[in-house]
């Protein structure tokens, strides 16, 4: 069971919020956030006052619990002792007010104004607007959304695919050559989450070497997404490859194993039907004629929504989508990657998704061209950012692999980088 902490702060009459602006839609929050490893839930609720608020805060008794799925949110009234209102360092407000997800800010509302906004959870709004806050602590148990709101599920209404600027990739969360501690993967998700990210790519693959692996980064995705109440968040997963227990890869394009992994992927996730499955890769054993039908079959079985393909050619994507509208195709495209770029920059009606597409620019790794070095100290960002800003300038919407909250933030904030003409020219072409 996932735990989170928010505070209650009632001062004159008012109350702390957060006022979340996002695709048009105005929305106010309870300040708080995900109870972390070795904190309890007061520590947490602390922590989030002085994170979202600025506030320094004494932690009194609970007021309201509220139970949702597999997470439930502890709401804790507080008094302020010190610091700050508004000057808050939370992730969530450390970015651009350019970017796309939107805007997060402090704000104190009057109690009798509560009834009209949209206030979340709606009953504990209620519950302070008339001032009758029990002795006895609440319980609310909110109903899981349904299929048509969870992700995944069959009611996902989008005409077009719209990934935003930035995907984030969850496979370095939980592959062992790669994955941080446990602590860190959540928290790097929840923030990928918060700062609004669209899309989160998975693949039932990507967790320990052979069978004991199969599912455990879609099942984390899925534990990450529902705990941060994030039902307007897409998932996209995959069929078509495994790793063996010596961790090498091996791919089958076989319908049977196809089927069985969507199943497979559909009781991983808990959803009736896949936002996004993409083929991991064409099989050169089975004709893409058959492996690809496969998956648009699923489609008219209701047990996917968008299809799109992986590590493919040109060619392949021209004959896939003959066959049946691709969403997307995916491809590593990366400043290392870049004499390539002719083969893997499948262009189209689809969107370009790139994965690894840092590689070349990490700092634990040799820069691939000094370009990008140059261009970062120029603009006082970093050579991240301005391979993001780079790849854009292609076409290519970044699938980056953070493995830490600090990465998702440096990548998020790449989001209002545009590079002009004098810049592009001093990277590959």
């Amino acid at each position: 069971m996932l735990e989170r902490s928010g505070v209650v702060i009632i001062e004159n009459d008012r109350v702390a919020l957060i006022r979340r602006v996002r695709d048009g839609a105005t929305y106010h929050l309870f300040p708080g956030g995900g109870v972390e490893e070795g904190e309890t839930r007061g520590d947490a609720a602390r922590r989030e006052a002085r994170e979202e608020l600025g506030l320094d805060v004494v932690v009194g008794r609970l007021v309201m619990t509220v139970a949702f799925g597999q997470s439930t949110q502890y709401y804790y009234a507080a008094t302020t002792v010190g610091g700050e209102f508004g000057t808050g360092d939370g992730a969530e407000l450390s970015l651009p007010a350019t970017f796309h997800t939107g805007s997060y800010e402090p704000v104190w509302l009057r109690l009798a104004d509560l009834i009209d906004l949209d206030v979340r959870p709606a009953a504990l709004a209620a519950m302070i607007a008339d001032g009758a806050i029990p002795d006895e602590p609440v319980t609310i148990v909110e109903p899981v959304p349904s299929p048509t709101a969870r992700p995944g599920g069959a009611g996902t209404q989008v005409a077009a695919l719209d990934p935003g600027a930035l995907v984030v990739g969850a496979a370095r969360l939980t592959m062992p050559e790669y994955a941080p501690d446990a602590r860190t993967a959540r928290a790097t998700l929840a923030t990928a989450l918060d700062l609004g990210v669209a899309l989160i790519d998975t693949a039932s693959c990507y967790g320990p070497h052979g069978a004991a692996g199969d599912g455990v980064n879609e099942r984390f995705v899925r534990d990450v997404v529902r705990s941060h109440r994030r039902p307007d968040a897409l998932v996209a997963t995959k069929a078509g490859r495994l790793r063996a227990s010596d961790g090498s890869w091996i791919t089958d394009g076989q319908p049977e194993y196809l089927r069985s992994s969507v199943e497979r992927s559909l009781r991983a996730l808990d959803v009736d039907r896949i936002d996004l499955l993409h083929l991991h890769k064409p099989d050169p054993a089975v004709p893409l004629e058959e492996s690809y039908g496969t998956l648009v079959d699923l489609v008219a079985e209701g047990k996917v929504h968008r299809l799109g393909l992986s590590n493919c050619t040109a060619a392949e994507a021209r004959l896939a989508a003959a066959i049946h509208p691709l969403a997307t195709v995916q491809n590593s495209l990366s400043p290392r990657m870049h004499p390539q770029f002719d083969t893997n920059l499948v262009l189209g009606e689809h969107v370009l998704l790139g994965w690894a597409p840092l590689a070349g620019v990490r700092p634990d790794e040799p820069a691939s061209d000094a370009g990008f070095t140059d261009v970062a100290a120029q603009l006082g960002v970093s050579p991240i950012q301005v391979a993001l800003a780079w790849l854009r300038s292609f076409g290519v919407t970044p699938i980056v692999g953070p493995r830490s909250p600090a990465e998702v933030r440096e990548c998020a904030s790449a989001d209002a980088l545009v590079l002009d003409d004098q810049m592009l020219g001093l990277l590959p072409t």
